[in-house]
């Protein structure tokens, strides 16, 4: 039995060796590189997730699919140091992974970069978009039916379908760090008033289900597909009444559960990162005392930061700049974009285009756009505008308008300048609603120094102990430079004082 066990356990070995992923030796060599090509980058600004090296500040692609300055964007931040990639299947129905592979292809192909310098992060449990598709008449086992548009499923077999395509969307051969992708879209159904149980009920029917989940990836980790695995929760910082809470010290109980079951004894689960929202005006993670740790002679109340901390999870913040009141009122956490280019001057420009357009149907944003300005509520209400309004508006116009190229190149012009001033608007909208706040934090920060609110915002959160990294979606170049200078800052000293005391402001 001991020379079988050993035999499987070579052979596992083997196989791990064979598959391409990020190491403690190349991420080292790679701090080591940024810090000589910029010897301003500050030794608070690498951070450790197991025994791999990263920048604190982290690009996020939830909205990235390589249009635009994109490009420009993940390259910079990749050969500044900031090599951690968090993605997911579901990003951008998965042209975010599609994207995030195609740039690390040329980067390494151009000697630039190498794989085992990357920490890559993916994520699955949605089903939307081409899985919804793909499923549409086969759901698969255990999913939960949202809507005609959204799905969620967190069952293994799913799992590993998801997996293998974002590998192959990737264009890589292990994934760093696997986490199932907001499981608590299990609970859903009971906001509904469905009758499928009573809310305790459910709650040991998800843990029962993230331990087979966890079981499964337990399995990756042995096979090198996976380094680690985790859980991206949004409802980790919440109350424990919140119908959709998941609680931190029960996904760790599945995960020893789920380690012994894997491995066929008690071991150390690979369970090592969870991600969470965490912001200047969310602190949940850090103030609200809703999980339990365990100690010598019992347990005591716990938050999810410092449970973390005593589990040795590293511990992802995402949302820095995008924050949600208790109200639900959103904030977008940047200062203005200065002055305002004259709305009805670049709409004149893009309304001598339209003219020219066949008669239709569709509504022109040259006369919506004064009339969007003055409703724009801030960043991120322009961010749903543009994906909902702006963007489907121009493909539809360029496809009735049958222009030639030139003149196709001529009407996108104008139309994105439009765009950019409505843009320039809803950042100074943001600014209005965070002068107050910004003015406090501008006290609070060492003396004599003062740096914009985006900057501040993001160097809070990994100045927080117990917060490894924090995630960023830099689509231009210009916010890639917000995240260096952060990586080049020191970390806040005192962060309670300035997270804790804004809450009154």
């Amino acid at each position: 039995m001991q020379q079988t066990n050993s035999a499987n356990t070579a052979n596992t070995e083997q196989q791990k060796a064979t598959k391409v992923c990020a190491t403690p030796e190349a991420t080292k060599a790679y701090a080591d590189r940024m810090w000589a090509e910029n010897p301003k980058l500050s030794p608070d600004g690498w951070r450790m997730v197991e025994d791999l090296t990263i920048g604190k500040v982290a690009m996020g692609t939830y909205r990235m699919d390589g249009r635009d300055k994109q490009p420009q964007a993940l390259e910079k931040a990749l050969l500044s140091g900031m090599n951690l990639i968090d993605t997911s299947a579901n990003y951008m129905d998965g042209g975010a992974e599609v994207f995030v592979g195609q740039t690390l292809q040329k980067l390494f192909k151009a000697g630039k970069l190498k794989r085992e310098e990357v920490v890559i992060t993916t994520k699955a449990g949605y089903i939307q978009g081409q899985t919804l598709a793909q499923y549409k008449d086969n759901p698969p086992t255990e999913a939960m039916f949202l809507n005609d548009q959204l799905w969620h499923c967190i069952h293994p077999e799913f799992l590993d379908q998801q997996i293998n395509q974002s590998l192959e969307r990737l264009q890589v051969e292990a994934i760093d760090i696997f986490m199932l992708h907001n499981p608590e879209y299990y609970f859903a159904k009971v906001q509904e008033g469905t009758d499928e149980g009573t809310l305790d009920e459910l709650r040991e029917e998800f843990y029962t289900r993230v331990q087979y989940a966890f079981t499964y990836l337990e399995s990756l980790c042995q096979q090198g597909t996976i380094q680690c695995y985790g859980v991206s929760a949004n409802t980790l910082v919440e109350d424990p009444a919140h119908p959709q809470f998941v609680d931190l010290a029960r996904l760790h109980e599945a995960a020893q559960n789920a380690a012994k079951e894997a491995w066929g004894r008690r071991k150390r689960p690979m369970f090592r990162v969870v991600q969470l929202p965490y912001n200047l005006i969310e602190v949940g993670a850090l103030a609200r005392e809703n999980t339990e740790a365990k100690t010598y002679d019992g347990s005591e109340p716990s938050t999810t930061l410092d449970l973390a901390a005593r589990m040795h999870l590293s511990v992802i913040a995402n949302r820095p700049l995008n924050a949600f009141t208790p109200s639900g009122r959103a904030f977008r956490l940047a200062e203005g974009a200065g002055a305002e280019p004259v709305m009805e001057a670049i709409c004149n420009k893009l309304a001598d285009f339209e003219m020219g357009l066949p008669q239709s149907n569709l509504p022109r944003l040259s006369v919506m756009a004064p009339q969007l300005a003055e409703k724009m509520q801030g960043s991120m209400h322009f961010d749903h505008v543009k994906m909902t309004v702006l963007t489907p508006l121009l493909l539809e116009t360029l496809h009735m308008a049958k222009f030639t190229e030139a003149e196709a190149g001529a009407f996108i012009e104008a139309y994105q300048d439009v765009v950019q001033a409505l843009r320039t608007h809803a950042r100074n909208v943001d600014a209005q609603h965070t002068e107050q706040l910004n003015a406090h934090l501008q006290k609070k920060l060492p003396k004599g120094k003062s740096y914009p609110l985006q900057q501040v915002a993001l160097n809070v959160i990994p100045s927080t102990p117990g917060v490894t990294a924090v995630l960023c979606g830099m689509r231009d170049p210009a916010y890639v430079d917000d995240g260096l200078a952060v990586l080049e800052m020191g970390d806040f000293a005192d962060v309670g004082s300035i997270l804790l005391e804004q809450q009154a402001v």
